[in-house]
């Protein structure tokens, strides 16, 4: 008989076991939108290895920092747009942009649209924004506390 009820007692510890794990939410991966500024303050590297899943960073000032770096490349930073020698200008632009330093500018600007599209997709309203696996979504928060409120509100089953 005691085998019986040990037999039943394990069935019955495997299949709560199985039902408290079916309400973990497993990490697949991490979205972090910020600003650069912001970025410098976050522990990305404790990040990373405390979700211990892929973790993208997307910049969302990307675009105004790609047309900083342009700007300045073209030495348009600090002139009046009034005294600008149009042709001149369109050949340095030319130059530029058909140089081997450009291609770093260039994909700046690519990783800038794919984080735009990113960010509409998700319905990102404000910075920083924690999202993991596309789904939830932890506002003004740096990333190791967002981690924090997610295992908590997945510990309490609010997920």
């Amino acid at each position: 008989m005691n085998k019986y009820l040990l037999l039943s007692f394990l069935a019955l510890s495997s299949v709560l076991t199985s039902q408290v794990n079916a309400a973990e939410v497993r990490i697949e991966h991490v979205d972090v939108f910020t600003d650069e500024n912001m970025l410098k303050q976050f522990q990305m590297t404790s990040f990373k290895h405390a979700v211990n899943t892929p973790v993208q960073v997307h910049l969302v000032d990307g675009v105004i920092n790609y047309e900083k770096d342009v700007a300045k490349k073209l030495g348009l930073e600090n002139i009046n747009p009034k005294q600008v020698d149009v042709q001149k200008l369109k050949y340095k632009a030319t130059r530029l942009f058909n140089s081997k330093s450009f291609v770093p500018l260039r994909k700046s600007l690519e990783q800038s649209l794919i984080t735009f599209e990113k960010t509409m997709s998700l319905g990102i309203k404000k910075v920083p924004a924690v999202v993991f696996n596309d789904k939830y979504v932890i506002y003004g928060e740096r990333p190791l506390n967002a981690l924090r409120i997610f295992k908590r509100l997945e510990k309490k089953g609010e997920l």
